[in-house]
């Protein structure tokens, strides 16, 4: 009886870990490109962002001849497979209610080093930091990732916009106050949004004009 117990514990485990999740993988190039997944080949179409089933666990990556290995942890998280090596961009767009013109930079980034220090939300707050993007040098919520496997932080994926504004009414204009209006709920307000890099540059010179 024990062994059978053993031996269905196992099966349960080995299932649990077989269960299909969905990540997704970009090509952000003007070319399509092919690679395998577990063997599994996949060609993606340029400028295409699409969804594979997959697993928790190892799993091998074959691209451009190049072998190699990435892990998901949990299918709590959602994932891009960045294949290329691709420059993303992800970026925080606040959005001030009525009565508030501007946002404390350096005390909103203080007290969310102190959240992320205490793990006091559920997901890392972002913090100003300064980025490189071919000749430009920009300083912000923004954060640039070449990784192999990004893990969701974003609220807005590659093809979604961020919304022009969001109406919200506070009149009391007292910095602490604000901060605690802008980081109550997880820490944040604004809505942070993944940018392949050519995109961010086109949203970035539209801003501009």
């Amino acid at each position: 009886m024990k062994i059978l117990t053993l031996i269905f514990s196992l099966f349960l485990i080995s299932s649990c870990l077989k269960t299909p999740i969905s990540i997704e993988i970009d090509n952000p190039t003007n070319d399509e490109i092919n690679l395998e997944i577990d063997n599994q080949k996949i060609s993606i179409k340029p400028k295409t962002l699409i969804k594979f089933k997959t697993y928790i666990g190892e799993h091998n990556l074959v691209y451009e001849g190049k072998t190699e290995n990435f892990r998901i942890y949990s299918d709590e998280n959602d994932y891009l497979l960045n294949p290329t090596k691709s420059s993303y961009i992800i970026g925080e767009q606040f959005y001030l209610p009525e009565g508030i013109e501007k946002i404390d930079v350096e005390k909103i980034n203080f007290m969310r080093e102190i959240l992320n220090n205490e793990g006091a939300t559920n997901r890392r707050l972002m913090l100003v930091d300064t980025i490189s993007i071919d000749s430009l040098r920009l300083i912000g919520f923004y954060k640039k990732d070449t990784t192999l496997l990004l893990r969701k932080i974003w609220d807005y994926g590659i093809n979604e916009k961020l919304p022009k504004r969001i109406i919200k009414k506070y009149q009391n204009t007292d910095t602490d106050e604000v901060i605690n209006f802008l980081d109550k709920f997880n820490g944040r307000k604004g809505k942070v949004k993944l940018y392949r890099k050519d995109d961010f540059l086109i949203e970035l010179l539209e801003k501009s004009k």
